[in-house]
């Protein structure tokens, strides 16, 4: 072991494979695994190791899985990040866009959380952006970027009272009977992210998509109804939209476009944490998220700019930044 992590601290190997051995006591065997991946765990995050474990199941090789990120993707992830800190500072949307600016915004803010990122984006960063909207309870009357205000004020902002007002507009507008269904759906994901009505919002959204029928909606819609079985962890819920994503997904293993294949992505992904941590058995739908997932990513992966000679002063996808943001996580 001794030996081992020095080759590693040393640079000599970048890729490590531990496949299951049975010469071991099970408890000695994962003592050692536990050991080996917790001293790997920087190594990781920082891009300098690969790891590929060989799960094993009743003696028989069961199936692969790879942690690590790739030193290109942390390029790309780093590059992004300093050109939307650029735009942050200059006051300006990102990708000129109230709603590109709140979904970049958000997807950094995850990063940050599970310490992935370069830089941090600060509520003095984004001050400039909530400024602009700073005499207004909503985002024009619509609810829709409504929600993307509220979480603007909620993660940035430092208004309590404005926080409410914007709340309460929501409210009125939600119980009002004269939105959209799936634009609801948007604003009790908001609330449920946001720990905000929690009751009110939960109460909505089981009534809203129990027993939905999905297969008329599109993908954009579909991203939110998703998303909301997942705040709900209802496996029934995830496992029929994931089905409904299935026969969605174009010949190019795309929905859509890059940009909507990189935000469904993140929600399968999410999906299937949720998946694994049920007492249920959801294996074969586990199997159809692994499925939809790879040939996707790799697809992605061929259409980075970086692959196609575009200047560096661009973004990798799209030539946008919210698009590059959320590929670059699953890059």
């Amino acid at each position: 072991m001794d030996e081992f992590k020095k080759q590693i601290m040393q640079g000599t190997h970048s890729i490590v494979v531990l496949g299951p051995t049975h010469s071991d006591s099970e408890n000695k065997k994962q003592g050692k695994l536990e050991e080996i991946e917790e001293f790997l765990q920087n190594y990781i995050v920082s891009g300098n190791v690969k790891y590929i474990g060989i799960e094993s199941n009743d003696l028989r090789l069961k199936q692969f899985f790879v942690a690590g990120r790739e030193k290109s993707a942390l390029r790309i992830l780093q590059d992004t990040e300093l050109k939307i800190h650029g735009i942050l500072k200059e006051g300006k949307y990102i990708d000129d866009s109230f709603w590109s600016t709140f979904d970049t915004l958000k997807t950094h803010k995850a990063l940050e959380k599970s310490d992935v990122s370069y830089t941090e984006f600060t509520s003095e960063l984004v001050k400039p952006i909530l400024d602009k909207e700073k005499e207004k309870d909503s985002f024009n009357g619509l609810l829709v970027p409504t929600s993307a205000l509220l979480w603007l004020r909620a993660t940035y902002g430092d208004d309590p009272e404005k926080l409410q007002k914007t709340v309460d507009w929501m409210k009125k507008a939600l119980l009002s009977g004269e939105e959209a269904e799936s634009e609801c759906i948007v604003a009790y994901n908001a609330f449920l992210e946001l720990g905000i009505e929690t009751s009110f919002a939960t109460k909505q959204l089981k009534r809203l998509i129990k027993g939905k029928d999905l297969t008329k909606s599109n993908e954009i819609e579909i991203i939110h109804y998703i998303k909301a079985s997942i705040l709900l962890k209802d496996v029934q819920l995830i496992k029929q939209f994931v089905i409904t994503l299935e026969a969605k997904k174009n010949s190019e293993n795309l929905w859509i476009d890059i940009s909507v294949s990189a935000n469904i992505l993140n929600l399968l992904l999410e999906a299937l944490v949720i998946l694994k941590q049920t007492e249920e058995d959801t294996k074969d739908i586990e199997n159809t998220i692994e499925d939809l997932v790879f040939p996707t990513i790799i697809y992605i992966q061929k259409l980075s700019n970086r692959n196609n000679g575009v200047l560096e002063n661009y973004f990798h996808w799209d030539n946008k930044a919210n698009t590059t943001l959320n590929a670059s996580v699953r890059y």
